[in-house]
């Protein structure tokens, strides 16, 4: 891949401020595309596992004829739950954004 050109450099980082990035090399130029960490990849936050693990072992199993179905599962999920393991998700937020910044941003070990 050829080098970037200030200007290449500064499209990319206009597309995306805040994120690591890196140009390809195309036929008329070049192209950015962000460079994403694990998390960013699947979507969900590494602080997301508490709430997460527990929402998808209630859901292993069951299949959902429409997206209502679904959207009345997820409410009867919350609704099961108690407000103590909202807030000891909540308590452990500080511990494992810790973990997370210790390897670099990636998913921590549990």
């Amino acid at each position: 891949m050829k080098a970037k050109t200030i200007g290449e450099q500064n499209a990319c980082r206009q597309s995306y401020p805040s994120s690591p990035y890196h140009a390809l090399p195309l036929r008329k130029g070049m192209v950015c595309r962000r460079v994403v960490s694990r998390s960013q990849r699947t979507g969900e936050a590494p602080t997301d596992y508490h709430v997460n693990r527990s929402l998808k072992n209630w859901q292993t199993n069951k299949i959902y004829n429409d997206l209502d179905d679904l959207i009345d599962d997820v409410n009867a999920w919350i609704a099961s739950k108690d407000r103590l393991f909202f807030a000891r998700g909540i308590d452990r937020l500080p511990s494992k954004w810790q973990s997370v910044i210790d390897v670099g941003g990636e998913y921590a070990p549990e």
